[in-house]
């Protein structure tokens, strides 16, 4: 039984990928429409679902089903880590110009 166990979980880890990487070709190839893209960057620039929803036009549950989306969620992570190596950069300038 614990062989069986075991190939299942390898099988749902590797679908696991597979998705992932189907998800990202999706959101590399600009399969999100204009208002996922925006609500992307809301999310980026807002604390909560709520305000991100607020500033881009759609409902916070909206919001929630999107995430769930798996193009959506890899969309968003990669732009997340996009954000977070500018500002780590931008951080690192200011405190090279400022002599740190």
């Amino acid at each position: 039984m614990s062989k069986i166990w075991e190939a299942l979980k390898k099988a749902e880890s590797e679908r696991q990928v597979v998705l992932a990487a189907e998800a990202g070709a999706h959101a590399e190839a600009g399969l999100l429409t204009a208002e996922q893209r925006a609500a992307i960057q809301a999310l980026l620039a807002h604390p909560t679902l709520a305000d991100a929803g607020a500033a881009c036009g759609v409902s916070e549950h909206t919001l929630q089903v999107w995430l769930k989306l798996p193009a959506f969620a890899v969309a968003f992570v990669q732009a997340s880590r996009r954000k977070r190596r500018g500002d780590r950069h931008a951080r690192s300038s200011s405190h090279a110009r400022s002599g740190r």
